[in-house]
């Protein structure tokens, strides 16, 4: 099994790599490193807060916020090219994709679709998009 810092790190390096296979730890790690990431900063966000006279963002928010959301578009590719490696570790089209990102946008429901995509296991042995992730 890939070690966390191992999985976060193959999700970085591969950042525009649509090919080949990730297993489920590749796609689970990253994923909730973000996760924690993203409820850390959230959560300082709630702390600092707005100005509770005006209600405007505070400076140390709009300090958080910028760099957050950069982050967070810098990440959509290497997101997009996470599901796709992991569509192929079930020997699955990479254009399966497209409808998951779809239904995704639905709350709740799509969040199903990508704990679907992420807990079923991928095919054993080499498939038509390379050898198992190791």
């Amino acid at each position: 099994m890939v070690e966390p810092p191992e999985a976060i790190s193959r999700f970085f390096k591969g950042y525009t790599n649509f090919s080949g296979r990730s297993s489920r730890a590749e796609y689970w790690w990253p994923q909730l490193a973000l996760f924690l990431l993203m409820a850390l900063l959230g959560g300082l966000l709630e702390f600092l807060g707005a100005d509770t006279e005006t209600g405007e963002p505070g400076v140390v928010e709009m300090i958080i916020v910028l760099p957050m959301t950069i982050f967070l578009l810098a990440i959509v590719v290497p997101m997009i090219a996470l599901m796709v490696r992991r569509l192929h570790d079930m020997n699955l089209s990479g254009l399966v994709a497209i409808p998951v990102y779809l239904v995704g946008a639905i709350p709740l429901i799509g969040l199903i679709g990508f704990i679907v995509v992420g807990s079923i296991s991928g095919t054993d042995g080499p498939n038509k998009y390379g050898p198992p992730s190791t």
